[in-house]
């Protein structure tokens, strides 16, 4: 992240953290392999450590969100604030995994998303609705294939 005074050095991150997006003042985002569960007190990216691959998950790219945690083919996952992915029965049902993440969309989703909740309740119930309309392919029958629904796509 660049310095807060007007010299042109950078500072660094603290561990787990990193910046989207060139010229940055803040660490607004988890490194590769990790993805941001949430916020602390001050705003700032809780981070947590991926699921492996082989759990379903490919946190290869930095600024992965709980709600964008790209989820492979064959495996499906309940919601979008669950990080627990399973394997399905029959992969043909879930055989297209969740769309590839966009990190700079992903913070700005969560960003939005977040000051949104916090504005007003009723406010928060529609900004709540938007967020599961635009992550719909990324949690539950989203990741399911045609003529599969539900639980595990059966």
């Amino acid at each position: 992240k660049k310095s807060s005074n007007k010299a042109v050095a950078c500072d660094s991150c603290e561990d787990q953290l990193t910046t989207l997006a060139e010229g940055s003042s803040s660490c607004d985002a988890c490194v590769q392999g990790r993805y941001q569960a949430g916020t602390d007190g001050d705003g700032n990216p809780e981070c947590e450590a991926c699921p492996t691959i082989t759990q379903g998950v490919d946190c290869n790219k930095p600024g992965i969100t709980i709600e964008s945690l790209p989820i492979l083919p064959h495996f499906w996952r309940y919601s979008l604030t669950t990080s627990q992915v399973f394997e399905c029965d029959h992969p043909a049902a879930c055989e297209k995994g969740s769309p590839e993440p966009n990190p700079l969309e992903n913070t700005t989703k969560l960003n939005t998303t977040t000051s949104n909740l916090a504005e007003t309740t009723s406010m928060a119930s529609d900004a709540k609705t938007a967020a599961m309309e635009a992550w719909s392919e990324n949690y539950g029958d989203g990741l399911c294939a045609e003529n599969y629904e539900g639980v595990l796509c059966r």
